[in-house]
């Protein structure tokens, strides 16, 4: 007697097994790190398995930046940030890309809490030759909020209160967040932090001047005492295509 249908297919009775219709499911039964929000296209992502050399480094004195085993969101590493030992002082990595077809994009990120944090900041630029648009995303630490920017200051995401957790039990508690832009209309549109989300879409943004054509992102952290802070980040998702 006949039993399930051809490869291709995904009609007929199987008995054994069960099928996957859904190839985003699939791929995330098989390892991959989209599994957090699988709205959009993705155009690129990082989860640090093959070390830093896709980031540029940078932060005030003292800071350092090293690819790490002792914790993971997936897979074996990520990336610590350790700022320098003075209140404020700030470590972060920067990558740049390629102008992307203009459509809203999402930036996703998981991050863990270690010691001495103040903010996280997350900036997205993309510059055109006529001007330059930004967005930038901060998780105040001590006031439990998130926060954008818009018209020079930083403002509060509504209705929205987390707290990230701290290290425990020898081990770390990655959070994830992800952040979706609409370059095309200059806007925000969406916040995701674990298992809240905030609608942003009309909040505007702020705009400067263009030039060399590119897509810059920027993830850091900012210390909150005169000691080294120190954060793991992982698993960093680039989209396009965004409902």
């Amino acid at each position: 007697m006949p039993h399930g249908g051809p490869d291709w297919s995904t009609g007929g009775q199987i008995s054994t097994v069960h099928t996957i219709e859904d190839l985003g499911e699939l791929a995330a039964r098989l390892g991959s790190i989209v599994t957090f929000d699988r709205r959009g296209n993705v155009i690129a992502y990082d989860d640090f398995e093959s070390g830093l050399s896709k980031w540029y480094r940078w932060g005030d004195t003292g800071y350092e930046i090293t690819w790490n085993s002792e914790f993971a969101r997936s897979g074996g590493f990520c990336c610590k940030v350790q700022t320098g030992a003075v209140t404020n002082y700030t470590a972060g990595l920067t990558r740049a890309m390629g102008y992307p077809a203009l459509s809203p994009i999402g930036i996703e990120f998981s991050f863990a809490r270690h010691q001495n944090l103040k903010y996280i900041e997350l900036i997205v630029r993309v510059r055109s030759l006529d001007k330059m648009v930004a967005w930038s995303l901060r998780y105040d630490h001590a006031n439990s909020k998130f926060q954008y920017l818009f018209g020079g200051r930083y403002n509060d995401v509504p209705d929205l209160v987390f707290a990230a957790i701290p290290k425990f039990y020898g081990s770390v508690c990655f959070h994830t967040v992800k952040l979706v832009i609409d370059p095309v209309n200059q806007k925000y549109k969406r916040l995701i932090i674990d298992n809240q989300m905030a609608d942003l879409s009309n909040y505007s943004i702020d705009l400067g001047a263009g030039g060399t054509p590119y897509l810059e992102t920027q993830i850091c952290m900012i210390t909150s005492a005169d000691e080294a802070g120190i954060i793991y980040f992982d698993n960093v998702i680039w989209t396009q295509n965004e409902p």
